[in-house]
């Protein structure tokens, strides 16, 4: 089991096993991505992830006050927040557990915990714990994703560039569509490109066993 935990900027415990083999403590350049990085810099009191792409490690961390902890093991990382005050209900996001009911790997970098996070295959992190924040940032991801994440302006216009892109690549007919619609993003998306594309008749249907989001979505559209 990974489990690094730092107090007052102090590293209490650094512990990576022998057999991680894709897990290094080091700050090298790893272009590939092929290994995780966890590397703790005492001088500068900051410590860095780089997560792999190739073989990723679920990694799961916290900072509360002056208390960093990172591990692979979500229920370690639980038990050290009931070390320095006790769980509650209010510990738990309910709009993240309503999410995971609901949908499909809804929660990206979260948990079911408000204060414990997850990385993300790809991306990098520095937390500097002398001053108290931490920057994140993208390896790999596709152009849309790597623009900066503050500009939504941007993102939104690279979005609607891509969604003509996809336009182009409907082919032509004269004919009536029939389109099964689950009421998720997918087939709600291929619906509204190909509207945009032709005026032929879209006969959409869809499955019901008893009452869901997706299929009144589905009714909807």
């Amino acid at each position: 089991m990974i489990f690094i935990k730092v107090e007052s900027e102090k590293l209490v415990e650094f512990s990576i096993p022998e057999n991680y083999e894709n897990v290094i403590s080091q700050d090298i350049c790893d272009k590939k991505l092929e290994r995780t990085i966890i590397y703790f810099d005492e001088t500068n009191k900051n410590i860095l992830i780089r997560s792999a792409i190739g073989n990723p490690v679920p990694l799961f961390w916290f900072w509360r006050d002056r208390k960093f902890v990172i591990s692979d093991n979500l229920s370690r990382l639980v038990t050290e927040l009931k070390e320095s005050q006790k769980l509650s209900y209010g510990d738990i996001d309910e709009i993240a557990l309503i999410e995971s009911i609901l949908f499909d790997c809804p929660l990206v970098d979260r948990t079911l915990f408000k204060e414990i996070k997850k990385t993300q295959m790809g991306e990098e992190f520095l937390f500097d714990l002398k001053n108290g924040y931490a920057d994140k940032k993208w390896l790999w991801l596709p152009s849309i994703q790597s623009h900066n994440n503050s500009n939504d302006a941007l993102i939104k216009k690279k979005a609607k560039e891509l969604l003509v892109t996809l336009i182009d690549d409907i082919p032509p007919v004269d004919k009536e569509i029939v389109l099964p619609l689950t009421g998720g993003l997918d087939s709600r998306l291929l619906a509204a490109l190909f509207k945009l594309k032709h005026d032929s008749k879209i006969n959409a249907y869809t499955f019901q066993r008893g009452w869901s989001v997706e299929t009144w979505c589905a009714k909807k559209l």
